[in-house]
């Protein structure tokens, strides 16, 4: 099941294949009107996976969910931007080793400047990976915490949270303010 989403999600719009434009994002790969499409819907599941159990989402990653995600943050599209960051808060919501592997990837600083200059929706799900990076996984040394607290201090991210505090959405201001 898993890998029939993953061949959908990653061959059904191209995503492994679809050039880049100069700045780095996909040439319409994720159009904003084709939502309902069935690469969307196996991206929405795998989401949905991921959010689930830890051996559940085990198995997204173990299918390769983390090759597709950098190409979506750098989407044109808001909706897979917005899917990526969750997938990314997911993963990190979950086993201390799924947290490593997005506290360790790139992808963090590709998920601090969309929460700095990208829509709201998609800086409130950046702000919820930074919120799953700042958690203590069971078993954790309050250490690793800290390092990853230092990382994203150098990234920039205090300034982008504080930026988000004034907006006029209470959920987004208590996370902001609990992270």
């Amino acid at each position: 099941c898993v890998a029939s989403l993953m061949s959908i999600a990653s061959d059904g719009g191209h995503i492994l294949t679809a050039d880049t434009e100069e700045d780095g994002r996909m040439d319409g790969t994720f159009d904003e009107k084709s939502g309902g499409s069935p690469r969307d819907a196996a991206l929405d599941a795998l989401v949905s996976i991921l959010s689930g159990p830890d051996a559940a989402a085990q198995a997204v990653i173990d299918a390769g969910v983390l090759r597709l995600l950098p190409r979506m943050l750098r989407s044109h599209c808001t909706h897979a931007r917005e899917q990526a960051c969750d997938a990314l808060a997911s993963i990190a919501a979950g086993s201390e080793a799924q947290l490593q592997l997005v506290a360790a990837s790139s992808m963090v600083t590709m998920v601090v400047a969309l929460l700095s200059c990208d829509v709201f929706s998609v800086r409130k799900a950046a702000a919820m990976v930074v919120s799953s990076l700042l958690r203590r996984a069971e078993g954790e040394p309050d250490t690793a915490v800290d390092a990853r607290a230092s990382h994203l201090v150098g990234l920039g991210t205090m300034r982008a949270l504080a930026e988000l505090l004034e907006v006029t959405d209470a959920a987004t201001q208590k996370l902001v303010l609990t992270t």
